[in-house]
């Protein structure tokens, strides 16, 4: 039986997501895996990956997949200087102090005059979402972004094998098995995207980037189709500064198909309502 499969880039000041013709050998019995019969239903649910510097959270959806992203130098603030002046005058008590022992004694003077009286250093702000929806497919009739007349999944899995640090999700949905595989590579320094179907012409997806639901974080400022295989967005912070200084940092992400031997088309139609959801849409269906 032949089956379908998609690869995928997408780039983000850096960031490089590519799905490849891999696999992962998982047994359930595995001490060192983690798996679960049900999609996350908040972010700490969702799996953790990453390589050091890239990092994904991801969900596991049926009617729409969420992979939040983050990218090792996209922090709050900007450049600036935080240190304490008054740190290095306090700097030879404190020390002698704590090779004395006298750490209770010690521990105001230290906390006053060594931290910063200005900002506590920066946060990591969130790279945005990757959005993979599949009409015609749910969890169950609550899941958000689901389309009309969707079918339920049967036989759900997700599982972090954690020898391997790849994330699956299995699932059938009328006769098809469909999976999908999430890991990082060190040594390429990309996260990888598989999506696969039993059966050919099976694998029917939209795809699609936005920010996330944060008041406080970022806001999508541009999501547009760049050419006919590539949607380019940026993303910049939702508040000017961050304790009193100012928010520089912005961010470009690219995603890009990479290798389709389906049709493709494209449209500026939301594939769900999360936060605010990517307008600009790829619809791809492999034959």
């Amino acid at each position: 039986m032949q089956k379908s499969s998609i690869l995928l880039h997408i780039l983000a000041v850096g960031l490089l997501l590519i799905s490849m013709r891999a696999t992962a050998n998982v047994t359930e019995n595995n001490k060192n895996i983690l798996w679960y019969l049900r999609p996350a239903s908040y972010w700490e649910e969702a799996l953790p990956l990453g390589n050091g510097r890239l990092g994904v959270m991801h969900s596991g959806g049926i009617a729409v997949d969420t992979l939040q992203l983050n990218e090792g130098t996209f922090w709050d603030c900007g450049p600036n200087r935080n240190y304490n002046p008054n740190a290095l005058g306090v700097l030879k008590q404190v020390r002698d102090s704590i090779f004395a022992h006298r750490y209770a004694a010690v521990q105001d003077l230290a906390v006053s005059n060594f931290n910063s009286p200005t900002s506590q250093g920066a946060a990591y702000r969130a790279g945005g979402v990757l959005l993979i929806g599949f009409p015609g497919q749910q969890f169950n009739n609550r899941e958000e972004g689901r389309t009309a007349n969707a079918k339920d999944a049967r036989g759900y899995k997700r599982m972090l094998d954690m020898n391997t640090a790849t994330s699956t999700v299995t699932y059938n949905v009328g006769g098809t098995t469909y999976k999908r595989t999430v890991f990082t590579s060190f040594a390429d320094n990309v996260v990888i995207i598989r999506l696969e179907a039993s059966r050919r012409g099976m694998l029917d997806f939209t795809l699609a980037y936005t920010g996330c639901n944060k008041t406080n974080g970022e806001v999508l400022t541009s999501n547009q189709l760049y050419d006919s295989r590539t949607i380019k967005a940026t993303m910049g912070p939702a508040e000017r500064q961050t304790e009193h200084v100012d928010n520089k940092l912005n961010l470009c992400t690219m995603i890009r198909i990479a290798d389709c031997d389906g049709k493709i088309t494209s449209s500026t139609v939301n594939i769900a309502s999360h936060g605010t959801a990517g307008e600009a849409v790829f619809s791809l269906y492999l034959p």
